[in-house]
């Protein structure tokens, strides 16, 4: 099987680890350390998207071009894809008339393919200048 058929698999995969490691530094921030939900989210979040950066990089697309570049680009494709999952989320529930839950679970089918469709033609090819 060639490289790039594994990498839509390999980004699920870091998704899952991603939010594994998010919830678990969110909980322990809550929990263990009494942080309050604004804190502990940002934090879990946060880290969350680093790993995120860093495993999509390495792992799923095995980029080797500059991390700045490929960081502030990684940035924005998140943003677009978040912002595109709000606007699904929001029409979703209060156009169509969806149910709250269950249109926060089909927001994450638009941002979940934009975001890797960016990761792969955007953020991580491998034709940007090297280190």
């Amino acid at each position: 099987m060639n490289r790039s058929a594994l990498q839509p698999v390999r980004f699920v995969l870091t998704g899952i680890a991603n939010t594994a490691i998010g919830l678990t530094i969110i909980f322990t921030a809550k929990g263990v350390l009494g942080l309050d939900d604004f804190i502990a989210n940002l934090s879990g979040y946060s880290i969350g998207l680093l790993s995120s950066f860093f495993l999509n990089r390495k792992w799923t697309f095995q980029h080797d071009g500059r991390i700045s570049h490929s960081a502030m680009r990684f940035a924005s494709a998140f943003i677009f894809s978040y912002i595109t999952n709000l606007i699904t989320v929001y029409w979703l529930r209060d156009s169509i008339g969806l149910n709250a839950y269950l249109a926060q679970a089909l927001g994450t089918v638009p941002y979940t393919l934009i975001f890797f469709l960016a990761c792969r033609y955007y953020v991580f090819t491998n034709q940007q200048a090297k280190n």
